[in-house]
């Protein structure tokens, strides 16, 4: 395999940000009237809310309240990332500096809205976007992981072929859309997933730190198939 590209996922494996994501969710439910237990939000997370709302609660809560159910997901996650902060994962800058300075193509792959990548760059003190050659987020796509399109949308501004690229992910949810976009999928667990091995990634490392940390030998791996 040749190994042009690099895709990320931001929210889990680049910052830290998952238990906030399911702290709004969770205030939303409430808020909606709706019970839904801690433990399935978490198993959700990572999906953007165009499917993860009517994965738990439904088509039809989807259709009459999904809109109004983002809606007030975006600002209670604004609200409770600026109370609580946002850290970068350990070495996560220097890991993408790492694979600019050795020449590999780098983009960000989000199901986000571009506003979100903006608070995590002003919250986490880190400029994500100047550090990646592309990005694409839920303004490039009609459907949110875990539909390839997020991917796809990547590649094509990467102007590079799906076989030369790795998608990194904390979720299953991005191990599925990256191999439904025929891209390799690498897991990281520092976003909480486990048995990601299970669930599609095929190389799976704590954090980008260890990828940094084993990068050559990561870099092989990956080429060797």
């Amino acid at each position: 395999m040749k190994l042009s590209g690099w895709l990320f996922d931001l929210d889990g494996t680049l910052v830290d940000t998952n238990a906030l994501h399911v702290d709004a969710w969770d205030e939303v439910f409430h808020r909606f009237n709706h019970a839904i237990g801690r433990d399935r939000i978490v198993v959700e997370i990572g999906k953007g809310g165009d499917n993860l709302i009517p994965t738990l609660l439904g088509k039809e809560v989807e259709d009459e309240d999904g809109e109004k159910m983002r809606e007030a997901h975006v600002k209670a996650f604004k609200r409770i990332a600026r109370a609580q902060g946002i850290n970068p994962a350990p070495d996560a800058a220097k890991l993408l500096e790492e694979l600019r300075r050795r020449g590999y193509r780098l983009a960000l792959a989000t199901s986000s809205a571009p506003d979100h990548v903006e608070l995590i760059e002003e919250l986490s003190g880190v400029p994500w976007r100047t550090l990646v050659d592309e990005v694409t987020d839920s303004g490039d796509v009609s459907a949110s992981k875990p539909a390839p399109d997020i991917i796809a949308a990547a590649l094509k501004k990467l102007s590079l072929p799906a076989n030369e690229c790795v998608m990194v992910g904390d979720t299953r949810w991005d191990a599925t859309a990256a191999k439904r976009a025929n891209v390799r999928p690498i897991g990281v667990r520092f976003g909480g997933s486990s048995n990601l091995e299970e669930k599609g990634a095929e190389h799976v490392f704590e954090s980008v730190a260890e990828i940094l940390a084993k990068l050559d030998a990561v870099i092989a791996e990956v080429i060797a198939g």
